[in-house]
């Protein structure tokens, strides 16, 4: 009787030492592509590149194109608020410490609208944007955006951003009109 008790607990330790064993062979890391960190646009996304499938040229006062703009936009900040921050190369515009709620954001990883409040700052430009084609995955344990969208001077371009604890305002997007290096505009000097 002894003995079969002994072996009876010895048959359940060794169960549930198994199964916590194979529990931990389940658990992926942060590094695995498939992690299992949710996706959210919540956070600070750098811009990497923007590639134009068409740049339309206007006759604009102080704008040439949505280029020229585009080529000081650094990174998108989504806040859990709604607000929404566009961090500017070198903050050219001031803008980016703003305690001024400039623009807005709704929607999810999916589907998103980001909403200018105030279509005339600056001057003529509304960076109110409609992107289509959103996917977010994780690649080598980082978060990576990709989607299209027509920008506010009729161009079309595809841009991939990355997430980031911090956005470099020192680092301008690489821009590319149909996969082709572009001179800059250096519109802000």
């Amino acid at each position: 009787m002894m003995k079969r008790n002994i072996l009876l607990v010895c048959s359940i330790v060794a169960i549930l030492f198994g199964y916590s064993c194979s529990s931990d062979d389940n658990t992926v890391t942060p590094d695995d592509n498939n992690t299992t960190e949710e996706a959210t646009l919540v956070g600070n996304w750098q811009i990497e590149t923007i590639n134009y499938s068409h740049v339309e040229e206007v006759d604009h006062p102080i704008y040439k194109n949505d280029f020229c703009v585009m080529e000081y936009v650094t990174g998108y900040s989504f806040q859990e608020d709604g607000s929404f921050l566009y961090l500017l190369y070198q903050d050219k515009f001031g803008t980016n410490e703003s305690d001024r709620e400039i623009w807005t954001w709704e929607g999810d990883t999916s589907s998103f609208v980001i909403n200018q409040l105030n279509p005339s700052f600056p001057p003529g430009y509304n960076f109110g944007l409609e992107p289509y084609n959103v996917n977010i995955e994780s690649v080598d344990g980082e978060w990576i955006m990709t989607f299209d969208a027509d920008l506010f001077m009729e161009s079309k371009a595809s841009f991939t951003l990355r997430k980031t604890d911090e956005i470099n305002t020192e680092i301008q997007p690489i821009q590319t009109d149909q996969g082709e290096p572009r001179e800059a505009c250096k519109l802000l000097g």
